[in-house]
């Protein structure tokens, strides 16, 4: 049974993290707003720029999660959980972009093209990440 003070952390903890999640989305739609002019643009753009990343790291976690000796479930209580759960502002922020709330930015951004060179750099990381964390870090 939890005492006082460890339901207050816990408290503490999820308050805490709502409000730096909700202080991030918020930078982020600010930035993301100024993506191009049109209504559907800036909406289009930020869904496809946070969906990659978002599944993206949740996917290399749960496969790196996957070769953990201690199981299956680290998988679903830790690697896929906190990946897909604590990025989850990447997989909803863009929708906030068709709030009448949001202001178009007067910063246009420009276009982002796809560097193969950075493609090859991400995949020798994700491989770097998978087989040096994956089966755990020792530190005996």
């Amino acid at each position: 049974m939890a005492t006082g003070v460890g339901v207050a952390r816990r408290i503490d903890c999820v308050g805490s993290g709502y409000l730096l999640l909700a202080v991030c989305a918020a930078v982020s739609v600010r930035v993301t707003s100024s993506f191009g002019e049109g209504a559907d643009i800036p909406v289009r753009r930020a869904r496809r720029l946070n969906l990659v990343p978002y599944l993206t790291g949740g996917i290399l976690s749960s496969v790196a999660g996957a070769l953990n000796p201690v199981g299956p479930v680290l998988i679903l209580v830790s690697a896929a959980a906190a990946s897909f759960g604590g990025d989850s502002g990447l997989a909803w922020m863009w929708n906030v972009l068709r709030s009448p709330n949001i202001p178009n930015s007067e910063l246009q951004m420009h276009e982002i093209v796809r560097s193969w060179e950075w493609a090859l750099v991400a995949v020798f990381l994700a491989i770097l990440f998978i087989v040096g964390l994956g089966p755990g870090v020792k530190f005996h």
